[in-house]
Formats: structure tokens, C-alpha cells, sequence
């Protein structure tokens, strides 16, 4: 190794223990690194496989305006360790990074652990794939997450808690989001679903967007259970506009789009106003649902309740707007209130 190597290598290391001196823990999963200050937190960028506990309150406000008043936080990427909230607050968190894709307090998280993280009244502002906690998500566990007034938007694929998720989640709660889509997969909670979800409910969301546009999910993948929507407001240009899902779709082939359902999902009172293909639950169903040949295959919509006034141009349904499948399993539970279609099919 020649002297200028060895340099940087020297340099570096200095550096590491100078920063992780600053934070008490070593980082592990039994003794994680505690976040105490807006520079801790700004930190978990030096190592993102490592362990995290955020120990106070924390205030993002002063930081930015000293920092990055243009841009705001720069969001962390891609993290791989473990962040627990410890059930402290993060706020006055904005980013105006219109250019950048993956955009949200983590921009990208991948195979990690995020739980007890509360946000209050985040701004984003981002390109693709946009969320306050995070943009985009892959095989990670998420529970106990709370965000309070989220302001979100983007181009396509953009929601209040994540821009796309695919992972286990869990307990769940977002309050009054407003979340805005140039473009297409536009949600409440997420833009892009590629995992089952069940018992989450959002408060008042507004959405808005011009296709595939839900007041939890703008694109879903897989199930979707036990969803609580409190007077939604979603509204789109386009197509594809649900109380609960704008688009209900999965992969052509294979196992993974056996036995599809939306089960027990509940909008209570709101709007969902669209071109075409509107529904209180679901606007449009396209593959997922589609008949198959193997009787192993079943996709149904069963106990399902839409209280919201829906209106568009063709095919508005209080349950459904447009299934292309005029085999799929319907459940008589399916209950509506103030449309008079309660679902739409075709070949």
C-alpha cells in the first residue's frame, strides 16, 4: 500500500472515532448507538448497518435553516441497521429535493428494522418514490409508526408514509396526510405495495393525484385487510381511484398471485371523486383478480364497507369501480352507502 493510500486509510479512521465518540453505545444490537442531537441524527449516515435508539426529542428546524435552508435534510441512504424511536418525536423535518428520487427521512432502507418512530408535521418534497419516513422500501419490518400532518409530493409513486414498501408492517397510524402526485401510484400511506398489509388506519387523508390514486395504497400487489380510512378526500384527473386502493393488481404467473383478496376494509364518510373506474374501496382490478384456470387460484372482495359519496365519469362503484373479471369471488357482505353501482365487471 503506498503512503497516500495509507494516509486516507489513517484519516478516515481518526475521523470514525472522533464521530462515534460522540455518541454513547458501540453500535450493536444489544448496546445500539444513542441518538441525543439533531448531529447524532445526521450521523446515522457515517454507518448504516449499525443500531440506532433515539434517546431525546428532536427538533430538525434550526438545523436546516443553518445547514440547508434550500434543500433541507438530506435523507439517509441506504440503511440497513435497526432505528428505534423509543417513542420520542422528530419534527420540523423538510426536504425540497425535486430532482432526487427516493426521498423521505431515509431515502431507501433495505433488510433493516424501523419501530416506535413518531414524525410530526413533516414537509417532502421530492421526485420518484417518496414518503416522510422513507421513499422506497424492501424487506424491512416496520411497527408502531406515527405521523402527524404529513405534506408529501412528488411525481409518481408518492405517499405519507412510504413512496414504495415491500416488508412486514404493523400498528400503523397516519393523521390528516396530504399527500399530491403530478403522476400516477399516489396513496394516503404508500404509493406502491408490494406486500400483504392489514389493521391500518389513516385520519382524514387528502390525496390527489392523476392515476391509481387510494386513500391507503395507490398500487397493491397482495391483501389488504382490516384498513380504517376516516374521511378521505381522494380526487384524481384520471383513472383508478379508491377509498382504499386505486389499483388492485399482481404478477401474470406463479404463486405469489394465489388466493388475492381485499378483506374487511372500512371508509367511513368522504369523497372519491375520478374520471373513470371509482370506487369506495377499490377503483380499478386488473390480473390479481383475473379467472384462472387451476381452481387453486381465488380473489375475492368480502366484507368490505364504503360510506363515501363516489362520483366519476364510467364505471363508479360504492364498492367497485372496474373488475376485469367477471368471475371473481364477490361477497354479498360487501356493504355501501350513497352510490347506487356497487361494482362494475368485465371479461
Amino acid at each position: 500500500m503506498n503512503k497516500f493510500k495509507l494516509l486516507l486509510v489513517f484519516l478516515y479512521a481518526s475521523f470514525s472515532s472522533v464521530l462515534w465518540a460522540q455518541m454513547n453505545g458501540s453500535g450493536t444490537e444489544d448496546d445500539p448507538y444513542q441518538i441525543c442531537t439533531v448531529d447524532d441524527l445526521f450521523d446515522v449516515s457515517m454507518d448504516l448497518s449499525a443500531h440506532y435508539v433515539l434517546m431525546n426529542d428532536i427538533d430538525l428546524t434550526e438545523w436546516i435553516e443553518e445547514e440547508s435552508p434550500n434543500y433541507g435534510w438530506n435523507p439517509i441512504s441506504t440503511f440497513t441497521g435497526s432505528f428505534d424511536g423509543n417513542g420520542k418525536t422528530i419534527s420540523g423535518l423538510t426536504i425540497n429535493r425535486t430532482s432526487n428520487d427516493n426521498v423521505g427521512l431515509f431515502g431507501s432502507v433495505s433488510n433493516a428494522t424501523l419501530k416506535d418512530i413518531i414524525i410530526d408535521s413533516p414537509n417532502i418534497n421530492g421526485g420518484s418514490t417518496v414518503g416522510s419516513l422513507a421513499g422506497s422500501v424492501t424487506g424491512t419490518s416496520v411497527d408502531n409508526i406515527t405521523i402527524i400532518t404529513p405534506s408529501v409530493s412528488g411525481t409518481s409513486v408518492i405517499g405519507g408514509l412510504f413512496g414504495s414498501f415491500n416488508g412486514t408492517i404493523s400498528s400503523i397510524n397516519i393523521i390528516r396526510p396530504v399527500v399530491q402526485s403530478s403522476w400516477m401510484y399516489v396513496g394516503g400511506i404508500i404509493g406502491k405495495l408490494s406486500s400483504n398489509i392489514s389493521s391500518i388506519s389513516v385520519t382524514e387523508p387528502h390525496v390527489s393525484g392523476c392515476n391509481y390514486v387510494g386513500g391507503i395504497v395507490g398500487l397493491a400487489n397482495e391483501d389488504v385487510s382490516d384498513m380504517m380510512v376516516i374521511n378521505p378526500i381522494v380526487i384524481a384527473t384520471g383513472n383508478g381511484v379508491g377509498g382504499i386502493v386505486g389499483f388492485w393488481a399482481a404478477e401474470a404467473s406463479g404463486a405469489s398471485i394465489r388466493n388475492k383478496s381485499l378483506t374487511q376494509n372500512y371508509v367511513i364518510g368522504g369523497i372519491i371523486q375520478g374520471n373513470n373506474n371509482v370506487g369506495g374501496i377499490v377503483g380499478e382490478g386488473y390480473r390479481s383478480i383475473q379467472s384462472k384456470v387451476s381452481h387453486d387460484y381465488s380473489y375475492s372482495l368480502v366484507s368490505n364497507y364504503s360510506s363515501a359519496t363516489v362520483t366519476g365519469g364510467d364505471y363508479v362503484g360504492g364498492i367497485c369501480g372496474y373488475i376485469r373479471s367477471s368471475r371473481i369471488k364477490y361477497s354479498e357482505l360487501n356493504y355501501f352507502e350513497r352510490a347506487n353501482i356497487l361494482c362494475n365487471r368485465s371479461d
